[in-house]
């Protein structure tokens, strides 16, 4: 007892060491981030900074490269390639976006886990007591998180509903985050299994490997966390954001100021600011609609963000108002100056966060007026520092910028927001509540936390019995892909799972990862053998479950695969096998390809080599496999399951799935590299089958496919 004391007291005489992840130093949550390290190193934290493109010359912000580096570095001040790799990931989100045709025109930030950074790759990283996400995307990918961060612990400080999204950074009316998402109304889809549902699946995936501990910066935020379907089981901390007070506070030579713009002695100044005016989130018309409705003149319109030159010459001719835009401003105290000659900050967005423009014009005693959404009506008193409108009210907002303009307390409103932002949002205080947070999270623990991995497990616990599923995992050096294979299985928090890996004497290190894994298996072997479906063939032989299927050591499954097959299997004796959508992850386990098509339930195209049955998701119950001869033919070395999938057609319907069940992953080691030698073998089985099914002489009627069932009756 006396020596754990002892270990304590010296592990706490170091300081913490705290590593923050964010896509940038700059812009609205990279700045949220850079300040937060920043009162950290002030209040003695061992704080560091990595991100993927920076603009401070802090030799504390360090950024981490892209592309594959293959060995522990210390991450550079300047890594180049990254800004094209910034400008290639920009492109890829549009993309995205652009292959949905009917996507919502000025629609906000679409973004999956594309990410070609090498977390696991930085020594920060690996020495970190503590790693502080921020705003991750184009950073972290999913699968790559999931291992480089595993046995972390991870505060994730959320600057928009991204993380809990299937990509969408603000959801707006959208509810699909409370389940799984799909049919993405901002992507203008349709379709369940479109690019948010594979999104969400993967954030599913890897959160469920992860400790993580989300911080809201907004009440508003935190209740949209705990009502998400990604972070419900988890308990949200409310910590404000913190702003440098020293730096955004009421400006001297507020005129001199206004004389340099051309703003006339006595005209009142309304501000708006956001890093696109055109930003439909952002509420920009809804100002100019209210601005447009004032009988009052003398108004002047500041603005300062991306504003073509071109609208806004359209735009002052059509108001008939002066209207000025001072592009982007990175420099706080040219900002703070510009708050300070305004009368009013105006920010008329639809759903925001704890936006740190409010705050900052709350500093430098600038009333503000807002809608009554998101965190905003947490920072605005109603006619006390500013005033609220009800959403969309463009006449409401026009009376609150009348109100705010003409109040003959219009000094003591700025007075009072500065003092609530002094109390309530100071870098201190956040600083203090950070590290009282990562002290917490590192404290030696008498029982479990509240880790997303454990919660999942309790996915199933309502459910009636559920049907025992034995997969085999055959494996020969696979170590690479071996553990992520591995743990896309266990992190479906199945109760009533055979899991059998069967290795062929691996020499690369596969050994280790199974011994790791031992306490999850049911069976596990080493040895040299038969080959791939001669191991399969032995799993086989020494399971027991109802419900049989077997998964390559480097293929994964999907967040959700088990559900739905125990859902189906579970009320449906009718379907004796079925299979999923037919997908691909690359070689670094990110999604590749997600076909268009379903699988086949015709017997007659399958045989006509007109149709694919993809191995990687088929399920099939014990009866049919015993009907159809309990066995691999082994003879075969490429087109066993082929073979096996023809000897299922003869007497039974393949079902198939509209849901993604599990994946095959693309790269340069895969068997199935020799089309031709597959080619070869099909044929030889297809032909037998044709002549078979020609004797038969009967017909056969596909059934319709199955739509996605999940636990619970939800579809």
């Amino acid at each position: 007892m006396i020596q754990h004391e002892k270990a304590d007291t010296k592990a706490s005489a170091r300081p913490l060491k705290v590593v923050h992840l964010a896509t940038t130093d700059f812009g609205g949550a990279g700045k949220a981030a850079y300040r937060l390290h920043q009162g950290l190193r002030e209040s003695g934290i061992d704080s560091s900074m990595l991100v993927v493109t920076r603009k401070s010359s802090d030799p504390s912000v360090r950024v981490l490269p892209s592309g594959p580096l293959g060995e522990l570095v210390d991450c550079p001040q300047e890594f180049p390639a990254n800004r094209a790799y910034a400008e290639r990931v920009s492109a890829h989100w549009s993309a995205l976006v652009s292959s949905y045709p009917l996507h919502a025109p000025g629609m906000d930030n679409f973004s999956d886990d594309f990410s070609e950074i090498g977390l696991e790759c930085s020594r920060e990283i690996r020495e970190a007591d503590i790693v502080n996400l921020h705003w991750v995307s184009g950073l972290m990918g999913c699968v790559n998180a999931a291992r480089a961060l595993k046995g972390k612990k991870l505060v994730w400080t959320m600057h928009d509903m991204n993380p809990v999204t299937g990509g969408c950074h603000y959801a707006g009316a959208c509810t699909g985050y409370l389940k799984s998402c799909g049919s993405c109304p901002m992507l203008g889809s349709r379709d369940e299994e479109d690019i948010s549902r594979s999104v969400w699946q993967f954030k599913h995936y890897a959160y469920g490997k992860l400790d993580l501990h989300p911080v809201a910066p907004s009440r508003w935020l935190a209740r949209v966390a705990s009502q998400s379907a990604l972070f419900s089981g988890l308990d949200t901390r409310v910590i404000p954001n913190g702003f440098p007070s020293h730096v955004f506070a009421p400006a001297p030579g507020r005129e001199e100021l206004r004389q340099e713009y051309g703003i006339a002695r006595g005209a009142k100044v309304v501000l708006f600011g956001a890093e696109s005016l055109l930003s439909e989130r952002k509420g920009f018309v809804y100002l100019l609609q209210a601005l447009k409705t004032l009988a009052q003149g003398g108004i002047v319109l500041v603005c300062f963000g991306r504003l073509p030159i071109e609208l806004q010459l359209e735009l002052q001719q059509q108001m008939q108002l002066p209207l000025i835009n001072l592009g982007f401003v990175q420099d706080e105290s040219k900002l703070a100056a510009l708050y300070s000659m305004a009368d009013l900050f105006v920010i008329p967005s639809l759903e925001d966060n704890l936006p740190n423009t409010v705050v900052e014009a709350m500093l430098c005693g600038v009333p503000v007026l807002g809608f009554d959404t998101g965190g905003i009506p947490e920072l605005v008193e109603h006619q006390k520092t500013g005033f609220l409108a009800p959403a969309r009210d463009v006449a409401a907002l026009a009376q609150g910028i009348d109100w705010c303009l003409f109040h003959p307390d219009a000094a003591g409103m700025g007075a009072r927001g500065r003092e609530k932002a002094l109390a309530n949002y100071s870098l201190e205080a956040q600083a203090a509540s950070y590290t009282d947070l990562y002290r917490e999270l590192l404290a030696p623990q008498t029982e479990e936390r509240h880790c997303l991995a454990h919660r999942k497990r309790g996915f199933f616990d309502s459910a009636p019995k559920l049907p025992r599923i034995s997969l085999v995992i055959p494996s020969y050096n696979y170590a690479q892909y071996l553990e992520a294979c591995l743990d896309s299985i266990l992190s479906q928090g199945y109760p009533n799972l055979e899991l059998l890996v069967m290795d062929g004497g691996s020499t690369d290190g596969s050994a280790a990862i199974i011994e790791r894994y031992r306490k999850h298996l049911s069976y596990s072997r080493s040895h040299p053998d038969g080959g791939q479906y001669s191991a399969i063939a032995e799993g086989f032989g020494r399971c027991s479950g109802e419900i049989m299927g077997w998964l390559n050591a480097d293929d994964m499954f999907h967040a959700g695969g088990f559900a739905a097959v125990s859902e189906i299997f579970s009320h449906d004796p009718g379907v004796e096998w079925l299979t999923g959508r037919p997908n691909s992850f690359d070689e670094k386990g990110r999604q590749k390809v997600v076909l268009s098509f379903l699988p086949m339930t015709s017997r007659a195209k399958y045989l006509a080599d007109q149709e694919l049955i993809q191995q990687e998701g088929i399920f099939w119950r014990r009866g049919l496999w015993e009907r159809s001869g309990g066995y691999l033919d082994r003879e075969l070395l490429l087109a066993a399951d082929l073979e096996l999938w023809a000897r299922f057609l003869r007497s039974a319907q393949l079902h198939a799935v509209d849901c993604l069940i599990a994946g095959f992953r693309d790269h340069p080691l895969q068997k199935s590299k020799d089309r031709a030698g597959y080619t070869r073998e099909a044929n030889l089985v297809l032909a037998r089958e044709r002549r078979i099914f020609a004797a038969e002489a009967r017909p056969y009627n596909p059934p319709a496919p199955l739509p996605i069932l999940v636990p619970g009756g939800a579809s």
